[in-house]
């Protein structure tokens, strides 16, 4: 995991408080941050490799680290609207933010994260990652049609 806690809770200017009374303390409110940060650390090694995560060239490092910061906010963000659209009292609104204005910017954490990402995606090595599709029942894949010189047009095998 290239990003701690620590960075996540600043660079959120996250506090437990404003997830009280789902969150106990700042312990658990910690733990559940943490959680957060690991998930989005492995969501990037997936993304680009162990090769590229685990390399601690520079710039590199820094860019997938950044990479790493976007998705655990992302995910923060997503948690924070769920918050706030349960908050019962609207007066004193959990976060400074509406749900949707939280989504907003989760999504936009999300855009910047898949920018970041894209030069070293390795999707091309997760075969299930992005799966081959066929339209219709039956249909022979691409490598099955052969031109029919008799025909003149393309024809199945």
């Amino acid at each position: 995991m290239k990003i701690t806690v620590t960075d996540a809770l600043r660079e959120g200017n996250w506090s437990y408080l404003s997830w009280s009374p789902r969150v106990a303390d700042e312990t658990a409110f910690q733990a559940f941050i943490g959680g957060l940060a690991a998930r989005a650390a492995a969501y990037v090694e997936w993304r680009v490799g162990l090769e590229h995560y685990s390399d601690p060239a520079e710039p590199k490092a820094s860019v997938l680290k950044e990479a790493e910061m976007h998705v655990c906010q992302e995910q923060i963000l997503l948690s924070a609207a769920a918050v706030a659209e349960a908050a019962r009292d609207a007066a004193t609104p959990p976060f400074l933010a509406t749900g949707p204005e939280l989504r907003a910017e989760a999504a936009r954490r999300r855009d910047r994260a898949e920018e970041i990402l894209a030069p070293y995606d390795q999707g091309f090595q997760r075969r299930l990652a992005r799966p081959d599709a066929r339209a219709g029942a039956g249909t022979p894949p691409l490598g099955e049609y052969r031109f029919d010189e008799k025909l003149g047009r393309i024809a199945n095998s």
